[in-house]
């Protein structure tokens, strides 16, 4: 049987994986968010459009919607 460490260091591995995934996605949300919110809602500064689409985005599930 492994040692507790080896299982907490996987466990902590995967759950880094996760976070880091999440943090992608909601960038590529951003991404896609930003040219639309500029293009929808003419004299919204962009830094109004990227905090707008941040707040959108948080949380994403994987994969997007």
């Amino acid at each position: 049987m492994a040692n507790k460490g080896v299982i907490f260091a996987i466990l902590l591995v995967c759950l880094f994986a996760t976070m880091m995934s999440m943090h992608l996605a909601e960038a590529a949300c951003v991404d896609d968010c930003l040219p639309q919110c500029l293009d929808q809602w003419s004299g919204v500064s962009d830094l109004e459009c990227r905090r707008a689409c941040i707040k959108g985005c948080e949380g994403m599930p994987l994969g997007g919607t």
